[in-house]
């Protein structure tokens, strides 16, 4: 944890020694400063900045998360609460700050917005019909050549589960498919393929292969399913197939 404590005008009295290991600024270097003069780039956040001004000028605790940048140049992310102290005549004397590094954290949620935007980059750019459900069997998301198989907009088909979906596969066909992809599912089987015959926006049956993805937590229970669609348009088969991923059955 890292804390600090300023005077009315918010110049630095004290640093505590992580404040100090972490910045690789001295406590003498800190002393008397404005931690965010000292601690910001040269081309600071000046909106987020101001915002902060503005909270601690009414003398009102802040909270927020922001960039700093170590004596070295080396930038890592705080979350910070900053806390006005009165003295008994209710007159401001000082500023608390209590901070933590939430560098990792925020790598991390960066990463995770990276790997979303690939993902949604993949999906427009697919010919195939690709669609995400989540552990429920509910369709989150899918791609306009998703849509476009099936014959309905997003805007329909999210919120969707697979049981109101599966009203568009052959009835001789569907009971059987979901059994096979709920028992693929339970043995915690990375994924299936499986081709059947689909209702498409015509109300004409086609044949469709399907190519899931399944994603489980530790305990092996279903987190989300990817599914890769498309419409079998030579060498059509003759009858329905299902094969869970990695084996020849």
């Amino acid at each position: 944890m890292l804390s600090l404590i300023t005077d009315a005008e918010r110049k630095v009295l004290w640093v505590n020694q992580a404040m100090v290991e972490l910045s690789g600024y001295s406590l003498e270097e800190f002393l008397g400063q404005n931690p965010g003069d000292l601690l910001q780039s040269a081309e600071p956040d000046l909106e987020l900045k101001a915002r902060i001004s503005s909270t601690l000028d009414q003398e009102l605790p802040y909270e927020g998360e922001i960039l700093n940048y170590t004596k070295a140049g080396e930038a890592y992310w705080i979350r910070m609460y900053i806390h006005p102290v009165h003295d008994d005549s209710g007159v401001l004397t000082n500023f608390v700050s209590i901070q933590h590094d939430v560098t990792e954290r925020r790598a991390f949620e960066q990463r995770l917005l990276d790997q979303e935007q690939r993902v949604q980059s993949i999906m427009r750019k697919s010919g195939d019909g690709i669609a995400i459900f989540d552990a429920s069997g509910v369709l989150t998301d899918a791609n306009p050549a998703y849509c476009k198989l099936v014959g309905q907009p997003l805007e329909e088909l999210q919120g969707k589960d697979v049981a109101v979906l599966s009203e568009h596969i052959h009835p001789e066909q569907a009971e059987s498919l979901f059994n096979q992809i709920y028992e693929a599912i339970t043995v915690c089987a990375p994924g299936a393929v499986y081709r059947f015959q689909c209702l498409d926006a015509n109300n004409e049956y086609y044949w469709r292969e399907d190519n899931a993805v399944f994603f489980y937590d530790h305990d092996c229970k279903l987190e989300q399913s990817f599914v890769f669609a498309r419409k079998i348009c030579n060498a059509q088969p003759s009858q329905m197939s299902f094969t869970v991923a990695g084996t020849n059955h």
